[in-house]
């Protein structure tokens, strides 16, 4: 668990989200949920950078623009149909590829 500590990436990046959990390298590629278990990013690798390392995570309505701009369709939670799963399940199938996050505003933690 973390927070996104930053809306902008490494160098003021507009696409990316700067986060306080550390990514793993088997996390990476794994969604970054917001406390409504909301995809709001895609987990990427560390980025270095002059000041050190970022945990970051690419905005995930930058990932739906692209895929819509190249005409694939993106479906939304209403049009898929699925069996509902087990939580549990949910939690152990997911505990090693995801991060969750909380926003908060800095002056009212």
């Amino acid at each position: 668990e973390g927070i996104i500590s930053s809306v902008f990436g490494p160098n003021d990046d507009l696409t990316r989200y700067a986060i306080s959990t550390q990514v793993s390298e088997a996390a990476v590629g794994g969604p970054l949920l917001n406390a409504a278990n909301h995809i709001v990013g895609i987990l990427l690798p560390t980025d270095s950078t002059s000041t050190g390392q970022v945990n970051i995570a690419a905005k995930s309505a930058l990932l739906t623009s692209l895929l819509k701009l190249s005409s694939i369709s993106v479906p939304t939670p209403s049009d898929v149909a699925f069996d509902p799963l087990e939580t549990s399940l949910i939690a152990q199938m997911s505990r090693s590829c995801v991060a969750k996050i909380q926003a908060r505003h800095p002056t009212n933690p």
